[in-house]
């Protein structure tokens, strides 16, 4: 299975449970804000910071 059906069976499933949650679209809608805000935090995590990164080796040396 590729990347592009990963993502769209992702979306899918997403969607599908939304839908079937029975809560008002706001809670929804707040529900997935707080999913969205859970997976940049991550993101952010994994990512080194910029600040620990060692400079490029000097060419001339």
């Amino acid at each position: 299975m590729d990347d592009n059906q990963l993502v769209k069976d992702l979306m899918e499933n997403v969607v599908g449970a939304v839908n079937d949650a029975r809560l008002p679209l706001a809670v929804k809608a707040l529900v997935l804000e707080n999913v969205l805000l859970r997976v940049t935090a991550a993101l952010r995590e994994k990512q080194p910071d910029p600040a620990e990164e060692t400079p490029p080796a000097d060419p001339a040396a």
